[in-house]
């Protein structure tokens, strides 16, 4: 599923940008289309692209939100709306016309990889997960739960962006 927009309490919305639904659990992506060099850390708040001189750029460096920490936020609002005990696994996926220079993860819940990466992280993972924890009426009603936050107006999608 692509592009979920799920509520948040306060009346805002996070923005799934694709998400998997799988007999061995749920699979959110948060997806970077950058290029250039990138560093970060999963306890800082914000990673830094640095775009080199030559390219167009006189060295730029442009700071975002950890990514790390934007796909939690995406999967706790997502748990609330099915079921929590449903294994949800959160994935960075970087466009593979960047480098990924100086990435520091703590922790095993996450992963940040390149895009070319994740079909044979998804075997190996996939391989490795036993046994199937959905069955395929929980991978239906879970699609069914989340359908709709795909089908949301242009006004929705307008008020997430500002």
């Amino acid at each position: 599923m692509f592009n979920l927009y799920i509520p948040k309490p306060n009346g805002q919305t996070t923005e799934i940008d694709v998400l998997l639904i799988s007999p061995k659990g749920v699979f959110v992506f948060e997806s970077k289309n950058y290029s250039g060099w990138i560093f970060g850390n999963q306890r800082q708040e914000y990673w830094t692209q640095s775009l080199p001189v030559g390219k167009g750029y006189e060295g730029l460096k442009i700071q975002f939100y950890n990514p790390i920490w934007q796909n939690a936020g995406h999967i706790k609002y997502l748990q609330r709306v099915i079921d929590e005990e449903t294994p949800v696994y959160s994935i960075v996926v970087f466009s593979d016309d960047c480098t990924l220079k100086d990435i520091t993860i703590t922790s095993d819940d996450v992963e940040v990889l390149y895009q070319s990466d994740l079909k044979p992280f998804l075997s190996e993972v996939c391989a490795h997960i036993e046994p199937d924890a959905l069955s395929q009426k929980d991978i239906a009603d879970i699609y069914n739960k989340l359908y709709s936050y795909t089908q949301v107006s242009s006004e929705v999608k307008e008020r997430h962006i500002s």
